[in-house]
């Protein structure tokens, strides 16, 4: 293949980047100008954004709408100059908007190619730093800490893409990806295609404890690892139109709404639109996992029946932490969190394992935990030799915990550490893990952080 061909609606570009030219929406018909957008799909889109706008601000709820830009607008420069292309959001709705929330980030995403890609090479989608830089965003914009994202943890791979697919190519790339920090369940495995697409995410250690409602297409969905770092329940629903039944059940604390830019040669309307939540119910051809049908039960009870959404929340053990004193860590299947503080013991041997970015001399392993019975607290930790188990007994110290609060200090031996086993109790109940703080044996240096690996 060569620069300029098009293969399976595909735009072969310059230094193996790839691009979708035709497809169900003819994006390139749209951004050279061959095709326009409908009087009609522009003003239902004014409308659109008007009505939600008006809807969201009565109940007090922070909104945004994203228009994801072209991949072949952000990188203009992979693409040979016969093709004169502008786009579509900019020529055709961005003077139609009456309202002020709408993001269009493509002047983000060109400012940043200097440092960062913000899209995939070998795929249509945004890139793991394109996902920050649409968060960091959206996060300025809601008043918050912008600069959480940067934190979310990642890992490198060499990856195809949906483009290189579409081509038979067997081409490869390396990538960010971002490590899953949080309890997710999505009934694509249940649907034919991408139609009805609800996918959903639970992460107690999230910067906010705040719920998020995102409505659009894979674009946004592809944000979802990254965001659901920073917000701890977060539902997806593919949808072009508002679900407005969702929003009155689930009552996020924040609304986005999207699209990619190629889906805006046609708008419908809200007034138009259907239920997805609703679209599938009593459906005997929907073989939903149960347990994303008692999971999306528990997100829906939060406001209105919250003790369903407790009683599930410590069901579910095998979960991935953070403590702002050591990092990332990851629960066994007897210990879960219905809170950042608030634990449950589901056996006798709970435990949390801290895998650390590097080898490191410490000095010490601090807790603070809360109990109602006499038990032990146990740390393991592990040199990362290969050819020994990577926790015994020999390698570990105990501390006898009494009913109440406990402040724990494990004074660690001098030699590098490269994980640790924390095990809080060693009984069932619930338990508060209030703080968990590593400390180096050189005054002043940071200690090593705990890391999710992919």
């Amino acid at each position: 293949m060569n620069v300029g061909d098009i293969k399976n609606n595909v735009l072969i570009g310059k230094d193996g980047w790839l691009f979708l030219f035709s497809g169900d929406q003819d994006e390139f018909a749209y951004l050279t100008g061959k095709n326009n957008p409908s009087p009609q799909s522009v003003e239902n889109f004014s409308n659109n954004i008007k009505t939600r706008s008006k809807f969201l601000l009565y109940r007090n709820t922070p909104y945004l709408h994203i228009v994801f830009p072209s991949k072949s607008l952000v990188y203009r420069e992979k693409i040979e100059n016969n093709f004169d292309i502008k786009s579509i959001y900019k020529k055709h709705y961005e003077n139609k908007v009456e309202c002020n929330n709408v993001i269009y980030p493509i002047n983000i995403y060109n400012s940043a190619k200097r440092f960062v890609d913000s899209f995939q090479k070998l795929d249509t989608h945004i890139s793991f730093e394109g996902s920050k830089l649409i968060i960091n965003e959206i996060l300025t914009r809601f008043g918050l800490d912008n600069e959480l994202s940067d934190r979310c943890p990642y890992f490198e791979a060499d990856v195809t893409g949906d483009l290189a697919t579409m081509v038979q190519s067997e081409s490869r790339h390396r990538e960010k990806i971002a490590v899953r920090t949080t309890l997710l369940y999505d009934n694509l495995p249940a649907i034919p295609g991408n139609t009805n697409n609800i996918c959903f995410t639970t992460n107690k250690f999230a910067k906010f404890n705040r719920k998020i409602l995102l409505v659009g297409d894979s674009f946004i969905k592809e944000v979802l690892y990254v965001m659901s770092y920073v917000f701890s329940d977060i539902i997806y629903v593919r949808s072009q139109n508002f679900q407005y039944d969702i929003f009155d059940i689930f009552k996020p604390d924040y609304v986005i709404t999207s699209g990619v830019e190629r889906y805006l040669s046609s708008i419908v309307s809200d007034a138009d639109g259907h239920s997805v939540l609703m679209e599938k119910y009593g459906d005997p051809n929907y073989p939903v996992d149960l347990d994303f049908s008692r999971g999306l039960r528990a997100q829906l009870s939060w406001s209105n029946f919250p003790a369903v959404y407790s009683y599930w929340l410590k069901s579910r053990t095998g979960i991935n932490l953070y403590f702002d004193g050591i990092g990332h860590g990851r629960c066994n299947e007897e210990l879960s969190a219905e809170s950042r503080t608030r634990f449950l013991s589901h056996g006798v041997d709970p435990q949390i394992e801290f895998d650390l970015a590097y080898p490191d001399v410490l000095a010490t392993f601090e807790a603070e935990i809360g109990c109602t019975l006499e038990t032990d607290a146990q740390l393991f930790f592990s040199f990362g030799r290969s050819d020994e188990p990577k926790f015994t007994e020999e390698r570990s110290i105990r501390y006898r915990l009494v009913p109440g609060v406990n402040k724990v200090v494990f004074s660690l031996p001098a030699e590098a550490v490269s994980s640790l086993r924390f095990d809080p109790v060693q009984l069932p109940g619930e338990i508060d893990i209030r703080s968990v703080v590593l400390t180096s044996r050189c005054s002043g240096q940071r200690s090593a952080r705990g890391i999710l690996a992919a």
